[in-house]
C-alpha cells in the first residue's frame, strides 16, 4: 500500500475510533514535511508543493491542507460538531465550550 492508501483506509475504516484515525494522520504529516537547513537558518518544508515555513506547527496546519482530500475530519468530542482542520476545532471549542473543562487537540 501507498501512503495515500493507507490513510484512505484508516479514515474509512469503521473499527478504527478517533484516537486511531489521528496517530495515522499525525503519520501522514510527518510523512510529507521536512526539515532542512538553508541560507536563512532551519526551515520546514513541504514535501507535497515545495513550501517553507519557518515554525514547525504552522507547516503543520500547511500539510493537513493536503490531506482534506481524503476526508479526514476533527470531530468536538463536547458536540456534533465536524471541523477539517485541528485549527478550526480549537477554535470552536474555545468559542463554544468556554465552559467545559479545556481540552484541546493536537497532533
Amino acid at each position: 500500500d501507498t501512503l495515500n492508501e493507507s490513510i484512505e483506509k484508516a479514515i474509512f475504516n469503521d473499527n478504527l475510533d478517533d484516537a486511531q484515525q489521528e496517530v495515522i494522520l499525525k503519520s501522514a504529516i510527518s510523512k510529507r514535511m521536512k526539515r532542512i537547513k538553508n541560507s536563512e537558518g532551519k526551515i520546514w518544508k513541504c514535501e507535497v508543493c515545495e513550501k517553507s515555513l519557518k515554525k514547525k506547527f504552522k507547516m503543520e496546519e500547511h500539510v493537513e491542507g493536503h490531506l482534506k482530500q481524503f476526508g479526514f475530519r476533527h470531530k468536538c468530542i463536547y458536540c456534533e460538531k465536524v471541523c477539517k482542520t485541528r485549527s478550526s476545532l480549537n477554535g470552536h471549542i474555545r468559542i463554544h465550550h468556554k465552559d467545559e473543562k479545556p481540552i484541546f487537540v493536537s497532533v
